[in-house]
């Protein structure tokens, strides 16, 4: 029997379309303006075995409204769009692709880093402007401390390429107990001793922000600050008022709280802080390995009922599937 695939990303890999295709699936994509809408509307009123989703919200109301939704497949590792208790209740699985974009976020985290330290951004424009600043100094990075937060698989490769740049690595993470790196018991622990430290962690469940004005306090003076991880886990206005101060020297972003920010974000008035659009995982090598791994597995789900478990978000849908 033919399974339709309801693929909600703006663009995806050519290679996980035609794997989709080999396997006689059903693509259905959006193409209207108002994305969100159409989604929602081909949920309620098309036969969907699955969604290949990416950005677009996967709401209670949309999972409730589409009778034959059997596997929702996330492209990322992040599944914040994806309503989990709705589709657990359901007895649908989440899926998602960890580890596809280590090394594009890795490679970016070291970018923005490089560019906060040596005010790579600041020169560029400088030299458009017919200006030749060379006494702005900038930092090295040998024999400089990286601080990580969370030691998962990108911020592993980080850790990495900080080696080879000379930079000594503290970790804290409270699910890790052994390491290759020098792990912290706390993260204030972390953050007295490290001269840049990098967000590699989930956004916190209470939504509030992680590093707020006093864990800015905490850090040592004049460190760097890189995220890569989520935007809602910096108070912005706190870290806008640290770089003004002086307290710390840089802050290297590739994601914000609102995304894309408002046209007068106080960030823009700012050139200690580095700005990129959340391009961390948007290499071509990433993209198609990200692609297609969410087609096997929603294919892997369809065609078998198995699930590789290091990829499923919501273990307790086999309960809601023994309901429905």
């Amino acid at each position: 029997m033919t399974s339709t695939v309801l693929i909600t990303a703006a663009t995806i890999s050519q290679a996980a379309i035609d794997y989709l295709n080999q396997a006689g699936c059903k693509l259905l994509f959006l193409s209207s303006d108002d994305k969100q809408a159409e989604l929602e509307q081909i949920a309620r009123t098309q036969h969907v075995d699955a969604i290949l989703s990416r950005t677009y919200k996967i709401s209670q109301d949309l999972i409730a409204h589409c009778p034959t939704l059997k596997v929702i497949s996330r492209h990322g590792i992040g599944y914040d769009n994806v309503d989990i208790n709705a589709a657990s209740e359901r007895g649908i699985p989440v899926l998602v692709t960890p580890g596809t974009n280590a090394y594009g976020v890795a490679e970016l985290c070291i970018g923005l880093l490089l560019a906060c330290a040596r005010q790579i951004p600041q020169g560029n424009a400088a030299v458009r402007q017919g200006l030749w600043p060379r006494a702005d100094q900038g930092k090295e990075l040998y024999g400089k401390t990286l601080g990580l937060v969370g030691l998962g698989r990108i911020a592993q490769h980080v850790a990495l390429l900080a080696n080879a740049l000379g930079m000594r690595v503290l970790a804290y993470d409270p699910f890790i107990t052994e390491s290759p790196y020098t792990l912290t018991a706390t993260l204030d622990e972390l953050l007295a001793q490290s001269d840049v430290v990098s967000l590699h962690c989930p956004a916190q469940e209470n939504g509030h922000p992680l590093f707020t004005s006093s864990t800015f306090a905490r850090m040592k003076p004049d460190s760097i600050l890189i995220n890569t991880a989520r935007g809602q886990l910096i108070d912005e206005a706190a870290l806008a008022e640290a770089i003004t101060s002086g307290q710390l020297y840089a802050a290297g972003l590739d994601t914000l709280a609102t995304e894309p920010p408002a046209s007068n974000h106080p960030f823009f008035a700012l050139d200690r802080i580095v700005l990129s659009p959340h391009l961390g995982g948007s290499t071509d090598q990433s993209l198609e390995r990200t692609a297609m791994m969410a087609a096997q597995n929603l294919l892997d789900y369809l065609k078998n009922k198995t699930i590789d478990e290091a990829r499923l978000v919501n273990p307790q849908y086999r309960q809601g599937a023994t309901t429905t």
